[in-house]
Parts: structure tokens; sequence; C-alpha cells
């Protein structure tokens, strides 16, 4: 290994996500035949073996202003952000006041996501957690340390690396299509997390906008949604007397642009279990409709049907999440919001 390889686009203008395919093409190495989105960025820095520049150096590190794309709340750049999540990869942000921002483990320095919270902005020459400088507590193993107790302000709880947000008690959940045209929105609320991921609520009664469908409709039963982290599927358990059990939507990893908001694109296939165990693979033919339609790449395509392949075993199985975990967070939200009288 040749060391980092060290890409600084300070004082580059950069507007879009093309604008950024644009300037790390060189440097980065990217050949010609780059898929210039997000799924093909990720392979290159987690997977390998699309440039061979990246992979001979020892970290890829990028440096850009905080200015332009990269000072704006978008969706595009928090998925991008998520890609810089293995020891080989960092992007760092540096703001005006001389703060950085650094996306990705780097082995001491305050990292995004990995107490659980943006990294924001702060005093110059310092790396902040999102108001860690401000006062909120951390609770959670930090490399094999606990860092408890308040400093006045809001808590985090849990692991730190799991990506466990901290925030208000309702979440916004947000499925959109590949186009990017809306899918299907809901309010939740918010129940904790455990080693599996974060756990939202909704009681019967709870309105679904549902875009595809046209219409609004109402959940007839209380429901629990894990939201895993970095994985390819987000499941939804039914309390009883639904005659289903579990629903998985294969979707893109879910991303959280806020503490009140989880985004995720509705990638068609569904998995789906009965009361009595039966498993089905739904939606298949609308998968392949939409993929020839609107051109998937072939890497997307792979992993939405590995997904769906792995969900269908585990869901058989019982694996977990899909054993007894469920159950569990299934009466705690019985206790917190109660059932219909």
């Amino acid at each position: 290994m040749a060391g980092d390889l060290v890409v600084d686009l300070r004082g580059r203008r950069i507007e879009t996500l093309d604008d950024f395919w644009d300037a790390v093409a060189v440097p980065c190495g990217l050949p010609p035949w780059f898929g210039r989105n997000l799924d093909a960025w990720a392979d290159t820095l987690q997977a390998g073996g699309i440039s061979e520049l990246i992979d001979d150096h020892d970290a890829l590190i990028i440096h850009v202003d905080r200015r332009g794309w990269f000072s704006r709340d978008n969706r595009e750049l928090h998925l991008l952000k998520t890609t810089f999540t293995g020891h080989r990869s960092r992007l760092v942000i540096h703001d005006p006041t001389g703060a950085k921002v650094v996306h990705g483990p780097t082995g001491g320095e305050v990292v995004h996501g990995s107490i659980g919270g943006e990294i924001t902005e702060g005093p110059a020459d310092i790396e902040v957690v999102q108001g860690a400088a401000r006062g909120e507590v951390v609770q959670g193993p930090v490399d094999g340390e606990v860092v408890d107790g308040p400093v006045g302000g809001e808590v985090m709880h849990g692991p730190v690396g799991s990506e466990d947000i901290p925030g208000p008690e309702d979440v916004e959940v947000i499925l959109d299509k590949y186009t990017g045209r809306p899918h299907r929105k809901q309010m939740m609320r918010r129940l904790g997390q455990d080693e599996h991921g974060t756990w939202l609520v909704a009681p019967a009664g709870t309105v679904v906008h549902s875009v595809a469908a046209g219409r609004d409709f109402v959940t007839p039963h209380l429901t629990v949604r894990l939201v895993p982290v970095g994985q390819w599927w987000n499941a939804i358990f039914f309390a009883r007397p639904s005659p289903w059990d579990v629903y998985c939507d294969v979707v893109t990893p879910p991303a959280w642009p806020d503490p009140g908001t989880v985004v995720m694109t509705d990638l068609d296939l569904d998995v789906q279990r009965a009361r009595d165990g039966r498993v089905v693979l739904l939606d298949e033919d609308e998968f392949q409709a939409n993929a020839e339609m609107y051109a998937y790449p072939a890497d997307l395509v792979t992993r939405a049907r590995a997904t769906a392949e792995h969900l269908t075993a585990a869901l058989t199985a019982r694996a977990e999440p899909f054993g007894t975990a469920y159950q569990h967070w299934l009466r705690v939200a019985d206790d917190v919001v109660g059932r219909p009288a």
C-alpha cells in the first residue's frame, strides 16, 4: 500500500452531486465506465475493484469546503456521507470558522454518526459532535470506555457506532421510489434502540399517506417498525389480531437527514410472513418492470434480489430479529400507546 490518497477539493465550486463526480474523477482514478451514482461510489470505497488508484492506497481522504452543495441539507449529501463508513475512507468538511467535520472512522477523531448524531460546526480548530461541546449526555461505550454523566442537555443513548439517532419522540418515515417520486409516508413514535436498530410504533388508527395508491388510509392494527443500520430492508411487525406477522420492504439503507426523519427508497420487492408461518415474496413482476423501465443499475438489482432472498430465509427460519426480539418491542409498544378500547 502507498499510504493515504488525499484529494483536496477546497476552493473548488461544487453545487451538485454531478459536480462532485467531476471533481473526484481524475484524482480518484475513476474509470470512464464509473456509474456516477452513490451505489457505484459505495462499491468503489468499500468493495474495491473499480479504482486501482484508491485500491493501491491505505485510505482515501477527501477534503471539501462547507459551501455550495456541501452547505445545504439535502438527502443526496446525507447518503454520500454514509458511504464513508469504512476504515479506508473519510470525508472532511471544512467550516469557514476553521472547524473540521469528519465522516468515516478516523481512529480517534470525531466521526459522523459515531455517537448517533450529525457532526456539526463548532469553535475553530476543534472537531465537535452535535451539541457535545454544548452540553449533551453521551451514554454507551466509546472504544471500550463508557462516557456517562450529564453535562447538561439532550441525552443520547446507545453504543457508539450504532447510528442510534437521538431526537424527538415523533419520527416521520418517508419512502420514495427510485425515480425520486414520493411513495408513502407516516408519523411514528420512537420506542427505543437495541442491537438490531431503531424501533418505532404506530398506534391503530395512524394515517398513512400513500401516493402510490392515490389516497390516505388508516392502519387497523398497532404496528412496530424496525429501522436497521446500513441494511437494505426495514420491517413492520403487526399486533394481533392482524393475520400478518411481519412485512419487510426491500429498500436502500435508511438515511436520517435529521433526528425526526428517516428516508428510504423503496425497491419494489417485499417479503411477508403470515401468522401460520407462511412466507411469501411479493411484487417480483413490479420489480422486474421498474428495473427495465428506469434502468436500475446492475449492482442495485443484485443487492435487492440478494436482500429478498436473505429475508425469505430469515423469516422462514425465524432468525433474529424475526424470532423473539420483535415480540418484546410489541409488548413495549402496547404499554406505551395501549390498544383502542
